[in-house]
């Protein structure tokens, strides 16, 4: 049990020493950057007093330093990220809503790392060195910032598990800066760590512009219709779900676990979705809502069998 006077203090002591944080509901998960320390002070003298309230999941914070966090970032970046996870500590979050729609200008191989220098267009954003923000859904650290232009370095870990290791020069990628403790939640809670990828197996577009995605087993239990999904960095809302076989544009019949998602004109022109194409891969981040609650069910099952 948190009483709600208990979580506003917490996050006022987090404002104050720039712990990260952002908070969803009652759940803290986690932001960066310090605000003012009167918006501390305003939260300690608005807290309410009396009843409790139960949070969706467990409070977990926890301070890092710079180093801590980017050698954590280099592990998890762009793969699963399940220890983090486990313990309820999320250090950065995206929303799902693309910021910039950018191209790939440059990508240089190096004997540790490859870098990616990424064009973002009209974005007006201009990142701190060592800010993350989201390429097609993997967060990634800003190394170097030229103008317009953002370098990214990406571990061969992340170029293996996710699409990044397909990019060429010219490429489109999503762009999303993370969330700060006022930005409206208006897509879902993406944390940036690629849960596999996905196989685009058919695309619609007669009536609607539909998109098919095949998922592997793994993920199958983590997406149910209406729910949320992350598709290159971009929330979207699952349409349809298929468990165990789908028809395909000409018929054919599709094994696995296969979702629809349904893209609207302003997703196609400010994504990259409009260019994907049968056969191409993408990046897969399911609801980590979904992911707690189904560990929180393992857990009390196997309580309950011993």
């Amino acid at each position: 049990m948190v009483a709600t006077d208990a979580v506003a203090t917490e996050v006022a002591r987090m404002v104050e020493n720039s712990v990260e944080g952002v908070i969803v509901g009652n759940v803290i998960v986690g932001f960066r950057r310090a605000v003012p320390g009167a918006v501390a002070a305003g939260l300690k003298r608005r807290a309410p007093k009396g009843r409790g309230v139960s949070p969706p999941s467990a409070v977990s914070v926890k301070r890092t330093e710079r180093a801590e966090s980017d050698e954590v970032g280099a592990q998890s970046h762009g793969s699963i990220a399940q220890a983090g996870a486990a313990r309820g500590i999320v250090r950065r979050v995206f929303t799902g809503l693309v910021q910039s729609l950018g191209h790939i200008a440059e990508i240089r191989p190096a004997a540790t790392s490859t870098r990616l220098i990424v064009d973002a267009g009209s974005w007006a954003h201009q990142p701190d060195l060592g800010a993350s923000i989201s390429v097609n859904g993997c967060c990634l650290t800003v190394v170097a910032v030229d103008g317009g232009q953002f370098a990214f370095d990406v571990i061969p870990q992340t170029l293996r598990v996710t699409s990044l290791g397909a990019l060429a020069v010219g490429s489109g990628v999503n762009l999303e800066h993370a969330a700060t403790p006022m930005t409206f939640l208006g897509g879902h809670v993406v944390l940036g760590h690629v849960d596999a990828l996905g196989e685009v197996v058919a695309i619609e577009t007669e009536h609607e512009w539909r998109v098919r995605v095949r998922l592997p087993a793994s993920l199958a239990r983590f997406v149910v219709e209406k729910g949320s999904i992350a598709l290159d960095g971009v929330s979207l809302t699952i349409a349809r779900v298929d468990d165990g076989a789908a028809h395909a544009n000409d018929g054919t019949i599709i094994d696995g676990t296969i979702i629809d998602v349904c893209l609207i004109p302003e997703t196609l022109a400010r994504t990259n979705l409009a260019e994907r194409r049968v056969g191409d891969t993408i990046n897969v981040e399911v609801d980590h809502l979904a992911k707690l609650v189904a560990r929180q069910l393992e857990w009390m099952q196997a309580r309950e069998a011993r």
